[in-house]
C-alpha cells in the first residue's frame, strides 16, 4: 500500500538514505533513546539500508535549489535511521524523481512484497542540501516535547522550498516499518512495549500511517510539511517506527538454541492422492514425531525424502545448509550411511529438505543432525535435546511390505491381510489403506501385493543400531571379528565424525604383525569389528 506526504497549506512526504554519521549530528534526546535501545539489544550492528536510484518517470526536476542531488539525500537520509535503529536487517528501497504523482504529493512509498519503492515528486519546489548533516542554512532550532520526549526536533529560516532531506527521513521511516507487508501504525494509537525503551508510552496516529499532527505538529511522521522548515527525527517518531517495524528492531540477546521440531519421511514418488490421505494438513508426508509410535516400521519401497523442520531460521557448516550437517545411519549401514545427495532449505518454514540417493531399505535407522555445525542467527548451537551443542538424533525403523506395523517388522499373514481388506481401493474410498499403499501412489492393487511378496518372511534386524564409537584400540588377534580384550583410547562419540576416526583403528595381535580393522556397531557395550 502506498504511503504519501501532502502538501497541507505546506506540504509533505518522502524517502532517503545514508551516508557516515555522528553522535554530535544527533539531537541529545535521540542520542539518550539510542542507547536505551542498545541496552536491550545484542551488540550485533545496525540496520543496514541498501538503496537504487532507478531512471526518473518523466521528465527530471526543474526546480532545485542547493548543490545536493537526489542519490547524496537519499544517502544522507539513510543513515540518520541506520544510526538509530540496531538488527542485523537490511533493507533494500529503489528510489527515483516522478513528475506523475498527485499535486498533493510531495512522494509516496509503494510495497512490493519486499520491493520498496520511493517516488518524489519532481515538479514541486525542492530545497537539495549539498551539507545534509549542518543545519546552518535553517537559523533557528526547535524542540517540542511531549510526556518527556522529543516529539519534534525541526528548524526554520531556511530557503522557502521544501526540504528534500526532511521528505527523504519521512518516507524512509515509511520504508523500515512497512518492509515485506506495507504494515501501517496502528490507528489511533500507537502503544510501545518491551524490549523498547519507554514501555507503556501511547502515541497517537492517524490513518495513513502517521502521528497526529494534532498532537504532535512537528512531528516527523506527520502527514504535511512547510516549505522552509526541516524536520528530523524525534524520539516519538523512533518510537513509532521501531514499535511497528518488530521485524527490524533488534530485540534483546538471542540465547535461544535452535530445536527439532519435526521429522518428516516422504519420497520423491509418493503421489499428492496418497499424501493426501496421510497428511491431510500438511501433504508433506509421514511425521516421525506427530506419532504415537515413531518405531512403527515404516511400510513404503521407496522413501527417499526427509523433511527436518527446525524451530526457528538456521544456518549450516557451510553457511546454508548441506548434507554434511546431517547423517542417517542404521544397523546394516553403519560405515556406509545413506548418501543425502542435497539439502533444499526453505527460510520461510525453516524446514530442510534432505533427498537421499536412494530408497530406504529395510532397517533399524537414526537420524542425526550436527550441533558442531547448525547455529541459529545468532550463533547460539542445535540444542538436540539434551542442551545446546548436543546432537540431534531420531531412531525409526523402514521395513517394506510391513502394512501391519509388526513391532519387529516381520512381513507375513498379518500384512496379506491387511492388504487383501484395502485390495482395489483408491484414495478416498471407505477401504483405502494408507498403511497398505507400499509404493504410496494412491492405488492398492498388484503392485502392493508384489513388494509383500518380495518381503514375505523378512524382518528388521534383531540388533538395535548403535551410535559410532571411534576409537583408537589394540585387540587380540580373534578370526570372527570380536575383540576379547580390548585397550582403546576413545576419540570420539559422534555420527559425524566416524569417517575421520575409522581410519586410525587399529589391531595388534602380535608385536610384528599389524592388522587394520574397522567398527562395525556397538551392541550391548560390546565392539564388534571386522578386518579390512
Amino acid at each position: 500500500m502506498p504511503r504519501t506526504m501532502r502538501p497541507d497549506g505546506s506540504e509533505s512526504a518522502t524517502l532517503n538514505r545514508g551516508m557516515a554519521l555522528t553522535m554530535r549530528q544527533l539531537h541529545p534526546s535521540c542520542v539518550l533513546l539510542l542507547l536505551a535501545i542498545a541496552c536491550t539489544s545484542a551488540a550485533r550492528g545496525n540496520l543496514t539500508i541498501t538503496t537504487n536510484q532507478l531512471p526518473s518517470v518523466g521528465p527530471g526536476p526543474s526546480f532545485i535549489d542547493g548543490t545536493g542531488s537526489l542519490s547524496s539525500i537519499f544517502d544522507a537520509a539513510a543513515m540518520y535511521w541506520e544510526d538509530l535503529i540496531l538488527g542485523s536487517n537490511t533493507i533494500d528501497v529503489r528510489f527515483r524523481w516522478d513528475n506523475t504523482l498527485s499535486s498533493s504529493k510531495l512522494a509516496q512509498t509503494e510495497f512490493f512484497g519486499n520491493a520498496i519503492t520511493i517516488s518524489i515528486d519532481s515538479t514541486s519546489l525542492w530545497y537539495v542540501d549539498g551539507t545534509p548533516f549542518s543545519h546552518s542554512e535553517f537559523p533557528n532550532s526547535h524542540v517540542d516535547t511531549d510526556g518527556g520526549l522529543t516529539s519534534g526536533v525541526y528548524y526554520t529560516g531556511g530557503p522557502s522550498r521544501f526540504d528534500l532531506l526532511s521528505v527523504s527521513l519521512h518516507e524512509i521511516g515509511h520504508a523500515i516499518h512497512g518492509i515485506g507487508s506495507g504494515m501501517g501504525f496502528d490507528v489511533p494509537q500507537i502503544t510501545v512495549t518491551e524490549p523498547l525503551p519507554h514501555a507503556g508510552t501511547i502515541i497517537d496516529t492517524v490513518a495513513g500511517s502517521h502521528l497526529n499532527d494534532s498532537s504532535y505538529p512537528n512531528a516527523l511522521m506527520v502527514d504535511g510539511l512547510p516549505a522552509g522548515r526541516r524536520r528530523l527525527i524525534s524520539e516519538l517518531d523512533l518510537l513509532a517506527v521501531a514499535q511497528t517495524s518488530r521485524r527490524i528492531i533488534q530485540s534483546p540477546a538471542d540465547t535461544m538454541s535452535p530445536s527439532i521440531v519435526d521429522v518428516t519421511v516422504s519420497g520423491t514418488q509418493w503421489q499428492s492422492s496418497f499424501l493426501s490421505e496421510l497428511d491431510p494438513d500438511r501433504g508433506l508426508g509421514y511425521s516421525l514425531i506427530d506419532t504415537a509410535d515413531n518405531l512403527a516400521p515404516l511400510p513404503y519401497k521407496n522413501a527417499d525424502l526427509i523433511y527436518v523442520k527446525f524451530s526457528e531460521n538456521v544456518l549450516g557448516g557451510n553457511g546454508s545448509l548441506s548434507p554434511d550437517d546431517f547423517a542417517i545411519i542404521g544397523t546394516n549401514t553403519l560405515l556406509d550411511p545413506i548418501a543425502i545427495v542435497s539439502v533444499d532449505y526453505n527460510t520461510v518454514d525453516n524446514v530442510a529438505k534432505l533427498v537421499l540417493g536412494d530408497s530406504l531399505p529395510r532397517d533399524k535407522y537414526f537420524i542425526g543432525v550436527n550441533a558442531g555445525t547448525v547455529t541459529d542467527e545468532a550463533g547460539n548451537e542445535l540444542d538436540g535435546g539434551s542442551g545446546a551443542g548436543t546432537d540431534y538424533t531420531l531412531r525409526f525403523n523402514v521395513s517394506p511390505g510391513d502394512f501391519s506395523q509388526s513391532p519387529d517388522g516381520a512381513v507375513g499373514f498379518s500384512d496379506l491381510n491387511a492388504l487383501s481388506l484395502a485390495y482395489f481401493s483408491n484414495a478416498g474410498d471407505d477401504n483405502y489403506n494408507v498403511l497398505a499403499d507400499g509404493n504410496a501412489d494412491g492405488r492398492v492393487n498388484f503392485s502392493d501385493l508384489n513388494t509383500l511378496g518380495l518381503n514375505y518372511f523378512e524382518r528388521l534386524p534383531a540388533d538395535e543400531p548403535g551410535l559410532p564409537l571411534a576409537v583408537e584400540a589394540i585387540l587380540d588377534d580373534n578370526p570372527d571379528g570380536f575383540a576379547r580384550s580390548l585397550d582403546a583410547d576413545v576419540l570420539a562419540v559422534s555420527m559425524f565424525e566416524l569417517g575421520r576416526a575409522t581410519s586410525s583403528l587399529t589391531a595388534v595381535p602380535e608385536p610384528s604383525l599389524v592388522l587394520h580393522w574397522g567398527l562395525i556397531a556397538l551392541f550391548s557395550g560390546t565392539f564388534r569389528w571386522k578386518r579390512t
